[in-house]
């Protein structure tokens, strides 16, 4: 018998069982329909005909959930110095084993300042404690609890991790850095795309350099030519990274390269077997080429730089992508190379990619394919309109109020695969413990109500890449989703399970886990397919190694979590050893903007006028509006941009440093700042920029030089 609280309401199961009495240690099992995100609690009775018996001691299942320590902060300043923390963690169901199990609590912490110091042990706690209060200095903290658990006849000794990064109104950084912009130039050629798609191109890369000027980066660009689709041999790759490795030379600050188009892709790997199918061993396709800056990526045979066994050659294996023969541009490693010191590999720039080539979809009428172009442009406008604060991306009540952000995760493997444990903990530091919820990903995100709008979406299953020639290549994650899904348009391959028209899935962030997904240069690549779609997806990763997600509930970047994830090393973050295997794995990818946040103050609309003689001058009706502003200049629209005024509210604001008569042109920013209330605390959050260029009076002569900035609607 079942029960949802573990104390009454005992209801039988659909299925009658017979024992039988000459057998003693039966395993019975009993299929029915479970809600999900519902606990259930079971109980065995014997029944003879006259009666029950008195019931077994009451077990829950165990999941996944149940072996992650999700939590949650507080943080409040106390006395300009001092931070007051307090901690909390949701507690394990009394009658999960691991309830039983719990031994004790570890609490460390450590600054968040980006050089991961060695972990503090603050405290250690009982295994009944659901909460930890500290008084730290005033900084953003990284913490650390650590659930022990004592093993028995079936669990071995264990331990479950979570993490967060906790702090109070800190500020976001100005300036990040410089990301390079690496594009395949085939979309900026009128005779390859067509003049109206090369135009489009031009003015959205436009658009998105100033928006990355607008959020504090300095941007480079190069336009690369096109991968050749030769899967024997890997051409382009060491032109393209001879190319990265120059602009790194003269721009040291490089911290981001974001790839758009089909730019020639990577392959490496010789000992992969990464999903554990031995017909996908060989080469996989990985862009952490193009961010390691000082690793020897050699094409020998030799696995990982070991010649021990002398040169190897993969081949036969389902997909001649994945072979891999030396000297065929494909490389040996399938780790990270070692650094020039010998220690262990690192990337020095984190890396994302859109490359939406080969999805061959079909536009509503069946019949027209939707250009490679069209799906570029399509999430080019997504990545600006969610770096304006579009309430588009948000989940919204029926009057249009903005409510709690929210994750799914649709775990069709259970606790046999390890792999599903992280994202519990993460996603709870992001959105909330009780925003994380087990739904199906269907159902839920092909919903078009914008309530079921998800900023984070996890789904794990068995995956799978088509070699049937009319499916040929086609990847898929049972019970989740294919990749023909995201097209938002019916029928799948000419099959009978139509899609519903004009589908958009709703999830900003999507982590897909499953065999194949994450080696994602085959056509009809489910995981590129997430951020090509017309609903909210703006980028994809795959799920193992699992990212080290947390860093971004304070404002930090998907290049943040990249570069944490792939670089840290097991003593950093300790829950990760858990899985099959660790990073430095050359299989960390991301389909997406490695610059995006979780989120940006929305943006308003401003203009300028001028009055006065000697000064300039902005004036703005901050009338019902709580946020404050920062205003910035340069002397080029590139910048770099100078603070001049932070965190002013007050109607006029004057500038007596900007006549100069050697500049042409000032050039301001202005960006909102408001405060991010987040699950483990909050920090100073700051809308992309608006640029504005305003003729220098000094320069132009006699010239009234006061300059009046109005926020509009």
């Amino acid at each position: 018998m079942y029960s949802l609280t573990g104390t009454s309401n005992w209801n039988a199961l659909p299925d009658v069982v017979s024992a039988n009495p000459a057998e003693i240690n039966q395993t019975i099992q009993t299929t029915q329909e479970l809600d999900a995100g519902q606990k259930y609690v079971y109980q065995i009775f014997a029944y003879d005909g006259t009666g029950l018996s008195p019931g077994s001691e009451k077990v829950s299942p165990e999941t996944p959930v149940d072996f992650a320590v999700q939590l949650s902060a507080t943080a409040t300043v106390v006395q300009t110095t001092q931070l007051a923390v307090n901690l909390t963690w949701k507690p394990i169901s009394p009658f999960s084993p691991s309830w039983d199990q719990t031994r004790r609590f570890w609490v460390y912490a450590r600054p968040a300042n980006g050089t991961q110091p060695a972990w503090q042990l603050r405290d250690t706690l009982p295994g009944t404690a659901s909460s930890f209060a500290d008084v730290v200095t005033n900084q953003e903290w990284e913490y650390r609890v650590d659930r022990w658990r004592w093993g028995d006849d079936l669990h071995s000794n264990t331990t479950d991790f979570g993490y967060a990064i906790v702090g109070a109104e800190d500020p976001l950084p100005s300036a990040r850095g410089t990301v390079l912009l690496v594009v395949d130039q085939t979309q900026l050629n009128a005779g390859s795309v067509g003049a109206a798609n090369a135009l489009a191109m031009s003015n959205d890369l436009l658009r998105l350099k100033n928006d990355l000027i607008g959020d504090g980066w300095s941007v480079q660009r190069i336009d690369v030519a096109r991968d050749d689709d030769n899967v024997s041999v890997r051409n382009g790759v060491v032109d393209v990274k001879a190319q990265i490795l120059a602009v790194h030379a003269a721009h040291p600050d490089l911290k981001s390269i974001f790839i758009i188009g089909h730019v020639p892709v990577p392959y490496s790997g010789i000992a992969t077997s990464f999903d554990g199918h031995g017909d996908h061993n060989g080469a996989w396709s990985t862009d952490l080429y193009y961010g390691d800056m000082d690793g020897n990526w050699t094409d020998q045979g030799y696995p990982d730089g070991d010649d021990s066994a002398g040169q190897i050659s993969i081949t036969g294996m389902k997909f001649a992508e994945n072979n891999n023969v030396p000297s065929d541009g494909k490389f040996d490693w399938s780790v990270l190379p070692p650094q020039p010191n010998g220690s262990s590999g690192k990337i020095e720039v984190a890396v994302g990619r859109v490359d939406l080539s080969r999805l061959y979809w079909l536009a509503p009428d069946g019949v027209t394919s939707i250009s490679e172009s069209v799906l570029l442009q399509r999430y080019l406008d997504k990545n600006h309109a969610f770096r304006q604060g579009s309430h588009d991306f948000l989940p919204l009540d029926a009057n249009g109020n903005v409510l709690p952000n929210k994750a799914l995760i649709d775990d069709q493997f259970g606790p046999g695969i390890l792999d599903t444990i992280p994202p519990w903990g993460d996603f709870s530091a992001l959105v909330g413990a009780e925003n994380v919820t087990s739904v199906n990903w269907n159902t839920a995100l092909r919903s078009t109500d914008p309530s079921s709008r998800y900023l984070w979406a996890y789904g794990a299953g068995p995956g799978a890449v088509s070699d049937r020639p009319d499916l040929l290549y086609l990847g898929k994650v049972e019970g989740v989703a294919r990749s023909y899904d995201y097209s938002g348009h019916a029928p799948f391959d000419g099959q009978s399970d139509p899609i519903p028209g004009d589908t958009q899935y709703q999830a900003v962030f999507n982590v897909i886990f499953g065999s194949w997904v994450g080696d994602w240069n085959y056509p009809k690549s489910i995981l590129r397919a997430a951020v090509a779609s017309k609903g909210i997806g703006l980028a994809s990763i795959w799920g193992r190694p699992p990212w080290i997600l947390h860093p971004m509930s304070v404002g930090g970047t998907l290049g943040d979590a990249l570069m944490i994830t792939i670089n840290s090393t097991n003593s950093m973050y300790d829950s990760y050893p858990r899985v099959v295997f660790t990073t430095p794995a050359i299989c960390l990818d991301l389909m997406g903007d490695p610059t995006l946040r979780m989120s940006y103050t929305p943006q308003t609309a401003w203009v300028w006028s001028q009055a006065g003689e000697d000064t300039t001058s902005f004036q703005s009706d901050f009338a019902g509006d709580e946020r404050s502003y920062q205003l910035y200049r340069a002397t080029t629209p590139d910048g770099p941009f100078t603070l001049v005024g932070g965190s002013f509210n007050d109607p006029q604001f004057q500038d007596d440093a900007a006549p100069n008569s050697s500049v042409q042109t000032w050039y301001y920013m202005v960006r909102v700042q408001g405060t991010q209330q987040t699950p483990t605390g909050s920090y100073d959050n700051l809308s992309t920029g608006v640029i504005l260029a305003v003729p220098n009076p000094a320069y132009l002569g006699p010239h009234p030089d006061t300059y009046n900035l109005y926020r509009g609607n």
